[in-house]
């Protein structure tokens, strides 16, 4: 019946008992009749097997020729098909019925061959079962012989493995044939185990030929190893092979890395501790990565031989791979061991060379590994440049580890300017001091842009330009605030500096416009350099983009190697840094610093202006000191001698402090003149002279304050007050028209009118300024302050500067020379007209202080 079951057989069979004991009596009799029918069932077995045996000689013998007869028949048929279709096509007046006959005949035809070739393919199936069936025994039996009696250290180890590797081949085959019949489990289960035995037995025969080929000759070494090949690629295990031999190819490479000891360590083997002769780990380092080249360029031949010339390049560059793999722990220790070994600072110089080294190993290594691929090769580069990764992952904090001596040199160097100042006898040493501070900070940032340029290729470039520019930056600021300081100094003590001044001093100080313009000028030549590398990074990558679209290249150079591993350390979008780098580089080259470097640039004008002031600040202290106590001198408020007559003040000479400074102002062209002859002084100066009116500001800005014309520091105002620009119209300006001839004039001339000129036109705000504050004028002393202020004016019209003498001077000097009636007249006339502006009433309240001064009654 279909629906039987074991369970529904013995319980239909135990219903009808009654109690235990006759149900244990029938499992028995149950049990022994199992037996007797296995027994049955295993000897008809048996004798099936006999028969199928002695039929399969026979069964193969049919079909074969089967086989044969079909292969005729077939050929005859596709021969008629042929023959037929010809005459039809050739026949006259053949009908389209008898066409169609033809072809349902040639219709039948096919169907019958296919049948045919269907029942050789099942016959074919049969005979591969019952031979796989037939040798099987037999097979697993020669298998136990030759794995159970092979010894590992007998001559016939190699041969017995190789005909078990066979056999176990048509094992598999077999298997595979009788997938479908009972004892399939076991039949995997006995090709697993055998295939463990073989591979356990291979192992020292793969481990004794890859000790051999690493001693003896290649070509007589190879042999072992080529059986190992093909014996491992039966087993479908080439790839374990393919490990062991990798790993074991590098041994040498690894003695000879660990053999090394830097000097002043004692040697792994000799204990030799002596640093006579023994070259430093970046030294040795080239000669490691040319046994390196060595060992590839014989494995790239000797894996050819063993593997095959498709399999080489990948063999190849895996072993590359583990030259470096176990030793990369110690070959971070010994890199930074060495950069941190010279000094107490991290030293990047180091790394770069050892980095600069590596790459063109690995540019020379691609060559011997040309055809595995290049996200194979990009792989293995980057495990081979591990060490330096965090270096270049985080380049700009190395940096600063990096130049930490060098900045804290100058900043150190920078505190000292004051001392140097203070106990020179002259101002050059300290100008020649700053000088070479500020010009030794473009070859650092040189250094840092060039080790950029090797560990990131160009990417990242946003983080080291802008690091770059905040060093130069930050610099240029220290000498800023120390020139600066000089000149609070020179204010402070006033005396002592117009007491020192000497006219070698000035010649001395303009030095420092020209390292200010120097400054501005290396900056843009600077900018314009960082500019064309970029450029030329931005190609790099671009170029390496491309090639990783296009496939491996033929070879790769220095840069490139460097561009790839880059790359493969930031693992972001390439076009990224792309995007970056064209956006510096689309900037004009003339801009590029103030775009760019806007730290720098800033300090630069920073700088440029702290140097003016110090010119200015050394030119002015003679003038400083005299007119300082300009309007508390006594002789403003000297006792009349009774005689009125103004042309009795002709009779009256100018007071010291006023002649003091009028001779002062006239050595300044000799001390001007020699700096000022000499042209590329003149060409640098020139960039640090922008806006040099802003340093004779101090004087005006306290004279507008005064008269009240601004409130707070309205620069416009002042500016204009200084330039004699909206005055009111009844201040004359006739003679302080612009000189014609000025556009005509040569750099020489103009630089010292330039100086000139500031100068004069902070002496003539202080002494506006000094004058106002006078409290009381007797008629002596109003004598006096007329005669100062005419002698001065002829000071300045004997310079011949543009713009002086100031209209202020003449027009305050007019009201100090009028008699009471017509000073009162002139008031009057001012307050009926009214005023026009601020600019008008506070001149208006000028005058009137000075009617005050001379306690004139309005």
């Amino acid at each position: 019946s279909e629906d039987f079951t074991v369970s529904c057989y013995l319980n239909k069979a135990l219903s009808e008992t009654s109690n235990a004991d006759e149900e244990e009596d029938i499992l028995t009799e149950l049990a022994l009749q199992l037996q007797v029918q296995t027994q049955a069932c295993h000897d008809e077995i048996g004798r099936y097997m006999v028969e199928v045996s002695a039929m399969i000689p026979r069964l193969q013998a049919d079909v074969g020729r089967i086989g044969l007869g079909l292969n005729g028949m077939k050929e005859d048929a596709m021969s008629l098909i042929g023959r037929d279709s010809a005459s039809y096509d050739g026949k006259e007046g053949s009908s389209s019925i008898d066409l169609v006959e033809a072809t349902d005949d040639q219709t039948d035809e096919l169907e019958t061959l296919s049948a045919l070739s269907a029942l050789s393919e099942n016959l074919q199936a049969v005979r591969s079962i019952l031979e796989a069936a037939s040798s099987w025994d037999g097979t697993v039996t020669l298998m136990n012989d030759l794995l159970g009696s092979v010894q590992p250290t007998t001559t016939e180890h190699a041969a017995s493995l190789a005909e078990a590797v066979d056999a176990l081949t048509k094992l598999e085959y077999g298997a595979e044939a009788l997938s479908g019949t009972p004892g399939s489990e076991d039949r995997q289960i006995a090709i697993s185990e055998f295939r463990t035995k073989i591979e356990v037995l291979l192992k020292p025969m793969l481990l004794n030929a890859l000790k051999l080929q690493s001693a003896g000759n290649a070509v007589r070494v190879v042999g072992p190893l080529q059986q190992c090949v093909s014996m491992y690629k039966s087993l479908n295990k080439l790839d374990a092979l393919k490990d062991e031999y990798v790993k074991a190819r590098p041994a040498a490479i690894h003695k000879l890395w660990f053999a090394f000891s830097p000097p002043g360590k004692a040697h792994p083997i000799s204990e030799d501790v002596s640093m006579e002769g023994k070259p430093t780990f970046v030294e040795w380092l080239p000669t490691w990565f040319d046994s390196c080249l060595n060992l590839l360029a014989e494995e790239k031949r000797r894996s050819t031989a063993v593997f095959g010339a498709e399999e080489s390049p990948k063999v190849t560059a895996k072993v590359l791979r583990e030259c470096f793999r176990p030793l990369l722990s110690s070959f971070t220790a010994r890199l930074m061991s060495s950069a941190n070994s010279n000094s107490a600072t991290f030293s990047l110089d180091i790394i770069s060379t050892t980095y600069k080294a590596t790459l063109a190993f690995l540019s020379l290594a691609h060559d011997q590994v040309l055809g595995a691929g290049l996200e194979m090769i990009v792989d293995i580069f980057s495990v081979v440049a591990s060490p330096f990764v965090p270096i270049i992952q985080d380049l700009v904090k190395r940096e600063v580890e990096h130049s930490y001596a060098d900045f804290a040199r100058l900043e150190n160097a920078t505190k000292k300017t004051e001392e140097i100042f203070a106990t020179s006898s002259s101002i050059q040493k300290t100008v020649d001091h700053l000088s070479l501070l500020c010009a030794d900070i473009f070859p650092l940032a040189k250094g840092s842009l060039a080790r950029f340029e090797v560990f990131n290729c160009g990417c990242k470039a946003a983080a080291t330009i802008a690091n770059i520019d905040s060093r130069i930056g930050n610099h240029i600021a220290e000498l800023s605030f120390a020139i600066s300081t000089l000149s609070l100094s020179m204010t402070n003590e006033v005396n002592k500096a117009a007491d020192k001044f000497d006219e070698q001093d000035v010649q001395g100080a303009l030095e420092l416009l020209k390292m200010a313009g120097l400054f501005v000028n290396d900056l843009q030549s600077f900018g314009v350099y960082t500019q064309e590398r970029l450029r030329s990074l931005l190609a790099g990558l671009d170029a390496s983009i491309t090639l990783e679209r296009e496939g491996a290249p033929d070879s790769l150079s220095t840069g490139e190697v460097g561009v790839l591993i880059a790359r493969k350390t930031f693992r972001e979008d390439s076009e990224v840094h792309s995007a970056d780098l064209n956006g510096m580089c689309s900037v004009g080259p003339n801009h590029f610093h103030k775009e760019n470097f806007p730290v720098s640039y800033q300090a630069g004008q920073k700088l440029a202006s702290a140097c003016r002031m110090f010119v200015f600040d050394l030119c002015y202290a003679v003038p400083r000191k005299w007119l300082a106590s300009m309007s508390t001198l006594p002789e403003w408020t000297e006792k009349d001698d009774g005689n009125t007559d103004i042309m009795s003040s002709y009779s009256i000479l100018p007071q010291s402090y006023i002649t003091h400074v009028g001779e002062h102002i006239l050595a300044l062209v000799q001390a001007l003149e020699p700096f000022a002859s000499v042209e590329s002084s003149l060409t640098l100066s020139k960039e640090a002279m922008q806006n040099m009116n802003s340093v004779a500001i101090e004087p005006w800005r306290e004279l507008a304050s005064l008269i009240g014309c601004v409130q707070g520091e309205d620069d416009d105002v002042i500016d204009f007050l200084m330039e004699g620009k909206s005055l009111p119209d009844f201040v004359t300006i006739s003679d302080f028209e612009e000189d014609e001839d000025e556009e005509d004039m040569d750099e020489s001339h103009r630089f010292c009118n330039e100086w000139l000129g500031v100068i004069s036109s902070a002496v003539t705000g202080r002494i506006l300024e000094r004058m106002l504050k006078i409290q009381a004028l007797s008629t002596k002393g109003r004598n006096h302050l007329v005669t100062d202020i005419n002698y001065i004016e002829n000071v300045f019209s004997a310079l011949g500067v543009s713009g002086h003498p100031h209209p202020l001077l003449g027009h305050f000097s007019t009201i100090l020379t009028l008699n009471t009636d017509d000073l009162n007249d002139v008031l009057s006339k001012r307050s009926d007209l009214g005023y026009r502006g601020k600019m008008d009433g506070a001149l208006v309240s000028a005058e009137i202080r000075i009617a005050k001064m001379r306690n004139v009654t309005l």
